[in-house]
This record gives C-alpha cells, sequence and structure tokens, in this order.
C-alpha cells in the first residue's frame, strides 16, 4: 500500500468536480493533481500550502491542508488576479513532475509576494519579469549581451531575431530587420536583471511589447500558448 506523504505547494488553478469535490493544479515537489473535498477554503489560487496527500491511480487526495501564505492581495484585485493567472498558466504548462517545478517554485512564491505587496500598476511588469525569468531558467534565455548566432560582440543598434534566439550581430543579421522594437531589449534585460521588489518600484515600462515579448518567446521556444495574456492584452488596449 503506497504510503501518504508532504509536499509543499503553489495553488495554480481550481476545478469543480462534481457537487462537493475539488481539482486542483499545484506546482510543489514530488506532487501531482490532486482531488480535494474539505479544503476549498484554504485551497483558493495563488495560495501557499503545505499538503498531505494519499497517492491514488491518477489524483493524489489531499488529507491535511495547512495554508502558509493565501495571498488574498493577488486574488481581491483584477489587475494583479489577472497577471498571476498568467504566471499560473506559464507554470502550469511548462512544467511537470519533478524537477522544473521544484526549481520554479521559490520564484513563484517571491513573485506572489511581490504583487501581492506592489500597487496594481506594477503588478503586470512583475509577472512579465516571471516569465521571462521561468523561461531562463528552463533553458531558453535570450542571447542580449552576444550574438546569438555566433556568439561575437553586438556593435550598434542591436537586432533581435525570435526565431535565432536573440540579438544578431551585424554579420549575422544581414539585411533583417529583427523581430522586435530595438526599444524593448534594454527593458527585457531589466526584467531579467532585477529583482521583482525592485521592479515594483520602476516606471515607465512598455508593458503591452514586453508581454507580447513574453508570450511569443513561450510559443516559439517551448511551444506555450497563454490564453491569459490575451485578456491582458485586452485590458491595456
Amino acid at each position: 500500500m503506497a504510503a501518504s506523504y508532504r509536499a509543499r505547494c503553489i495553488v495554480l488553478a481550481k476545478t469543480k468536480l462534481g457537487e462537493a469535490d475539488l481539482i486542483l493544479t499545484i506546482v510543489a515537489k514530488g506532487a501531482r493533481k490532486p482531488g480535494n473535498k474539505r479544503f476549498g477554503a484554504r485551497l483558493e489560487p495563488f495560495s501557499v500550502v503545505e499538503l498531505q496527500l494519499y497517492p491514488g491511480r491518477s489524483l493524489d487526495t489531499i488529507t491535511e491542508a495547512r495554508c502558509e501564505a493565501t495571498n488574498d492581495a493577488c486574488r481581491q484585485d483584477l489587475d494583479k488576479s489577472a497577471a498571476c493567472s498568467l504566471m499560473a498558466e506559464l507554470t502550469a504548462k511548462a512544467t511537470a513532475e519533478g524537477e522544473a517545478g521544484e526549481r520554479m517554485f521559490p520564484m513563484l512564491a517571491a513573485a506572489l509576494q511581490s504583487i501581492g505587496q506592489a500597487p496594481s500598476e506594477q503588478a503586470l511588469l512583475i509577472a512579465e519579469a516571471f516569465c521571462v525569468k521561468a523561461l531562463a531558467l528552463l533553458g531558453v534565455r535570450p542571447a542580449l549581451r552576444s550574438c546569438a548566432v555566433c556568439g561575437g560582440p553586438l556593435e550598434g543598434s542591436a537586432v533581435f531575431d525570435l526565431t535565432a534566439g536573440g540579438c544578431l550581430c551585424a554579420a549575422c543579421a544581414g539585411a533583417s530587420g529583427g523581430s522586435l522594437d530595438p526599444a524593448v531589449i534594454p527593458w527585457i534585460d531589466a526584467l531579467l536583471g532585477l529583482t521583482f521588489a525592485q521592479l515594483s518600484q520602476v516606471e515607465g515600462a512598455p508593458c503591452l511589447p514586453l508581454l507580447g515579448f513574453a508570450e511569443s518567446w513561450a510559443r516559439e521556444h517551448l511551444g506555450i500558448g497563454l490564453k491569459a495574456a490575451g485578456f491582458l492584452r485586452a485590458s491595456l488596449a
């Protein structure tokens, strides 16, 4: 008989199963998607919880739940909720059981905390930073300081090629005009280099182009489509 186990988790989404049960999508160390009967109030999206689970054939069952961080502010504000949904969708689609989820867990927890504490207007920038950082963590970091093709130095105005994986030197770019506004490139570098807390203080960021970049980068290099990005784009229009 399989033994129960404990897992520290972040709830990404929840779906009703019948009248009394829920199916949770979570990211955790070694945990799968568990079914839930009694702990709905403690298992809202974006909350950080410690669960006791019992393995099942396809869904594990929660037998105990303790909430570590409710992240209520992430759900009570529409802008913050939409931004967190983008992060949750990317996490759910980009990770499977095991190592990838374990590595992304602390980053997602930090981003949720920062969004909860930041002004609403900064939520999207933090979410975009999470997406770019998470994709870099998963092995698809854009080349911004050397040529993505030959590795050589970049001179003059950079040309960014989405398919090639980043900036191109003049020789490799040829006549290509690139697939990204050059003015956005330093902002991508900032998303990668600054902490979430620092980004909560940044003003004037081109959020719509950065959202387009994060969405296109995820689709091009991991084959992931982000539905939440469509809602966010409409809200910015």
